[in-house]
């Protein structure tokens, strides 16, 4: 799979669809497409998440309430709002849709292209602050990471969270 089936096709030629308005978003999909080395801030969700286990379930551990799975821990809902959320910043509607709902599933390049699209999408929201929190987070920021990852991915942690989070995405490096 490439980068012009990620992307909606329009016209002649590559384009990007809607998602030409951000350009970090289109580098971060473009790398990887490419199989590219996935940026820090990612690979310190995935850690804090799932200790980067594909098939990690929050049930297993906490009880059937809780139904977040895969190395992001998207809950049931969340995939269905990350969907969306692709599909509105023009990411192919074949492509999502091959995306199984259950995120144990998911391939790499499947949970990357979903976790950023609901990172990116629910940027639009607060537009500007946020586009600046992502910016810096993928400039490895560490303040702006735990700035975004609290804003935007995990909005109510509990002290476990926190303290993942103080081990895999430290102030202080």
């Amino acid at each position: 799979m490439n980068i012009n089936d990620i992307y909606t096709q329009e016209g002649k030629g590559k384009t990007y669809g809607k998602a030409n308005y951000n350009p970090l978003l289109n580098e971060l999909i473009q790398n990887i497409d490419e199989g590219g080395q996935r940026p820090d801030f990612m690979q310190m969700v995935r850690m804090i998440e799932s200790d980067n286990e594909q098939k990690a379930e929050a049930s297993k551990l906490h009880g059937e309430e809780y139904s977040a799975k895969g190395v992001y821990q998207f809950t049931n809902d969340s995939v269905k709002t990350a969907k969306k959320r692709a599909l509105n910043l023009g990411i192919d509607q074949g492509f999502i849709s091959s995306i199984p709902n259950d995120p144990t599933m998911w391939n790499d390049k499947e949970a990357d292209v979903m976790f950023l699209s609901n990172m990116f999408a629910a940027t639009m929201k607060k537009k500007g602050f946020v586009d600046e929190l992502l910016t810096k987070a993928f400039s490895n920021d560490r303040q702006s990471m735990q700035d975004l990852y609290y804003g935007v991915h995990h909005t109510a942690p509990d002290e476990a969270t926190k303290n993942r989070v103080e081990q895999f995405m430290p102030l202080e490096v």
